[in-house]
C-alpha cells in the first residue's frame, strides 16, 4: 500500500495525475470506474475514443494524504 502521486498512463501516451493513500488499488479501481461509467468526464471520454489506462507509475511517495494534496498539485504543474 503505496501513499502518494501517481501517473496514469494511458494508451495513446496522454496521463493523467492524481493521488490516493493506495495507489496500487487506486489502478485497479480506474480500470473499474471506467468500465463501469463512473469515472472522471476527461477518462471517460478518452475511454469513449479507445484510449484506455495501462499502466502507472508512482511519481512520490507521501507519508500522509495531506502530504499527497500538496504534491499533487506540484507534479500537476510540473507534468
Amino acid at each position: 500500500m503505496t501513499i502518494g502521486v501517481y501517473k496514469l498512463i494511458l494508451s495513446d501516451g496522454s496521463f493523467y495525475i492524481g493521488r490516493s493513500c493506495n495507489i496500487e488499488k487506486r489502478f485497479s479501481t480506474h480500470l473499474y470506474d471506467i468500465k463501469h461509467g463512473k469515472s472522471n468526464k476527461k477518462l471517460l471520454a478518452k475511454a469513449n475514443e479507445g484510449v484506455l489506462p495501462i499502466a502507472y507509475e508512482v511519481l512520490e511517495k507521501c507519508n500522509t494524504i495531506e502530504d499527497s494534496k500538496l504534491r499533487e498539485i506540484h507534479w500537476i504543474t510540473e507534468l
